[in-house]
């Protein structure tokens, strides 16, 4: 949000990613905030939420007020679904405004949002299976058999998404994905991951196995590749920087680590996994030309690096399981 202020989105990600027993603390928004040296959490008050539907926010982004989010939605239904609130920050709430929902035959798990105007919005899925109704806890065998081995592969087959706020929905509390929403096939990629805009004419989006930062051109019909920037290992979030016009990225250093760090907490207690892997974080410049990539912080420091944000002269590194890390790097 600013240099001593930044916002977490909160899951429970025993019943996403595995148990449905096993719960732990109800989904939503935290504020950090940078107080004399140490970090203060604060809950976000949610209001107006649908009735009967939870609240698991996986991406998220805020512009203008505007707070939007992936929601995985799965134990009450109706699966994955993306949630829009007008947040306040002096009363520190986000107010529940418009939800966007999937086909019943659409194919993959929503992962992150990006904001690029009031009217347009784009988003990922980053599996093409489980569906987004029934979630990675009810996965099968052979629909996990089916990921790891498309993990591995190196064949492009999911892509990003752009939805259209126009007159046609606005006003609307539900918006159905056909009334607003399409797939951008300029965005064909192998596993599309975190996403973020400039609000002016860029869009990045991790491609996470191919290790790499695609970088589109925004324009008001379409969506243009650019260039793509290569990382070290597979990236999981993007955090875009508008006061110093960079990128950081956070995540693992080898492919396999990720299939084998899912499987070690899955059988792990309670799901949290005691292993720590090789993780790091990257900042990419865009301020240079050919964009340059830095090393920031790298080291088995944590079990998974999913996504970094500078907060005052630290950079905080969160992590699907484990407590946010933070780092000095200055």
């Amino acid at each position: 949000i600013d240099s001593s202020t930044a916002m977490i989105s909160r899951m429970d990600t025993g019943t996403i990613c595995f148990d449905e027993s096993l719960r732990r603390r109800p989904g939503g928004f935290e504020i950090l905030k940078l107080q004399g040296g140490k970090i203060e959490h604060h809950s976000v008050a949610v209001e107006d939420f649908p009735a009967g539907v939870e609240l698991n926010v996986h991406g998220f982004d805020l512009h203008d007020g505007l707070l939007m989010g992936v929601n995985h939605a799965y134990n009450t239904g109706p699966g994955d679904r993306i949630e829009a609130f007008k947040f306040s920050r002096a009363e520190m709430k986000a107010k529940h405004v418009f939800s966007i929902v999937m086909p019943s035959n659409f194919t993959g798990t929503l992962n992150d949002v990006a904001i690029f105007d009031e009217k347009r919005i784009f988003f990922t899925t980053w599996l093409k299976k489980p569906d987004h109704i029934e979630g990675k806890a009810k996965n099968s065998l052979l629909n996990e058999l089916e990921n790891t081995l498309d993990f591995l592969s190196p064949v492009n087959s999911l892509y990003a998404y752009e939805c259209r706020l126009d007159k046609k929905v606005q006003g609307k509390k539900v918006i159905t994905f056909e009334e607003a929403c399409h797939y951008l096939p300029e965005t064909l990629s192998k596993m599309p991951n975190g996403l973020k805009t400039d609000r002016r004419s860029r869009l990045f989006m991790a491609d996470s196995t191919k290790k790499r930062v695609r970088i589109f051109t925004v324009l008001s019909d379409a969506v243009v590749h650019s260039e793509d920037v290569y990382t070290q290992g597979l990236i999981d979030n993007v955090t875009y920087d508008p006061v110093r016009e960079e990128l950081l990225v956070a995540g693992l250093a080898r492919a396999y680590d990720f299939v084998f760090l899912m499987a070690h907490a899955k059988a792990a207690k309670n799901h949290i996994p005691t292993k720590k892997f090789p993780a790091f974080v990257e900042k990419i410049d865009l301020k240079s030309s050919p964009l340059k990539v830095t090393t920031l912080v790298s080291g088995s420091f944590i079990d998974v690096a999913t996504g970094a944000v500078r907060l005052g002269k630290n950079i905080l590194v969160g992590s699907i399981f484990g407590p946010i890390q933070v780092c000095s790097v200055e």
